[in-house]
């Protein structure tokens, strides 16, 4: 419960302050501990970011999977995918944030993991898009601009949740 509860408070902290700005004592006095304490739960201020972060790329890629292997047509496919990555955004809005804007603090063995993660999930989209074109469903593009597109377009950081929902 604690685990959580410091994982909660570093989601909504490190959105509000940024990862750099947030001490390992602002997490304590958010979750009503002593800042000793959390290092009970995480080895350091990283692995908190670096939970966040990798459980986020990780549940991205389940639901990516599921779309993926589902037997329907390829443009069916990329627009549940649309839907499905605006709905995630908006159901871990600070976590999402976070994640895309303080990745960049991960070190060694979390950045290659997290990185591993993004790429997969990239992959996994990339061939979507590939298939369409062979499929001759899509324009025939390059697919990694389309990639980068479409991801930049869904990634909609400077707007709230409540303007997803629309």
């Amino acid at each position: 419960m604690t685990k959580l509860r410091i994982k909660e408070a570093a989601v909504r902290l490190f959105f509000e302050k940024g990862y750099g700005s947030c001490s390992m004592r602002d997490l304590a006095s958010a979750v009503g501990v002593e800042a000793a304490s959390i290092y009970n739960h995480y080895p350091s201020k990283e692995d908190i970011l670096a939970t966040i972060c990798l459980e986020l790329m990780e549940n991205q890629l389940k639901g990516l999977h599921n779309i993926i292997h589902l037997r329907r047509t390829t443009v069916a496919q990329l627009e549940q995918f649309i839907s499905y990555y605006l709905k995630f955004q908006i159901d871990n809005w600070l976590a999402f944030q976070v994640t895309h804007t303080e990745n960049k603090h991960l070190e060694s063995k979390h950045e290659a993991t997290f990185k591993k993660l993004r790429k997969s999930f990239e992959n996994q989209v990339l061939e979507l898009i590939n298939r369409g074109i062979q499929e001759e469903k899509f324009y025939s593009l390059d697919s990694e601009i389309v990639l980068n597109t479409l991801l930049s377009a869904l990634r909609w950081r400077q707007n709230s949740p409540k303007k997803l929902e629309k």
